[in-house]
């Protein structure tokens, strides 16, 4: 053997060995990033724990349903404004790509349409404020489209959000993507 093939080895013996790092390092890139998402699912289950008092007003039948009074004391809407700033901040993690459509839909998918299409929190907290509701909007609209794409039920749709004032809705969405 020359001293040329054995340098020749020595080449070939090094790729191999780099080609099996970068390998083991993807999977613990992939690992990690699998941890890391596990880890805001979790997060943002135990949050929304703290909103489970609005949550049961809102369900049908309840207090605060379409089909009741509603919250009318500014305690109570304040309440409804903490339910909606979860959902703004779930819009903020799904357009930083921090959390897909798809996971999101899947945990919180009932939970979001109860509020969003509940007129009373349209009537007396969204579109009252709704310039400032813009990510609400816009996650409105993302996820709409992409329940009827998987052709998902989108629960209370009867009382949409873009049905109760369709020409405000749409300034509210084009407003969010400027």
């Amino acid at each position: 053997m020359t001293l040329q093939d054995a340098s020749n080895i020595s080449d070939i013996i090094i790729a191999l060995f780099t080609i099996v790092v970068v390998w083991y390092a993807a999977l613990q890139i992939r690992h990690t990033k699998n941890s890391l998402k596990a880890q805001l699912i979790n997060n943002l289950e135990s949050e929304f724990k703290d909103l489970y008092g609005t949550y049961h007003k809102l369900l049908p039948g309840r207090i605060w349903s379409n089909d009741h009074k509603g919250p009318e004391t500014d305690e109570e809407l304040n309440l409804i404004e903490l339910y909606l700033e979860f959902f703004e901040k779930i819009k903020l993690l799904i357009d930083e790509k921090a959390i897909d459509i798809g996971t999101i839909d899947k945990m919180f998918a009932f939970r979001f349409f109860l509020i969003i299409n509940n007129i009373h929190a349209q009537n007396k907290v969204i579109y009252r404020d709704a310039p400032y509701f813009l990510a609400l909007f816009a996650l409105h609209e993302e996820w709409s489209k992409y329940r009827k794409l998987k052709d998902r039920e989108i629960l209370l749709e009867e009382t949409g959000l873009k049905k109760a004032k369709p020409q405000v809705y749409a300034n509210c969405v084009e407003s969010f993507y400027k």
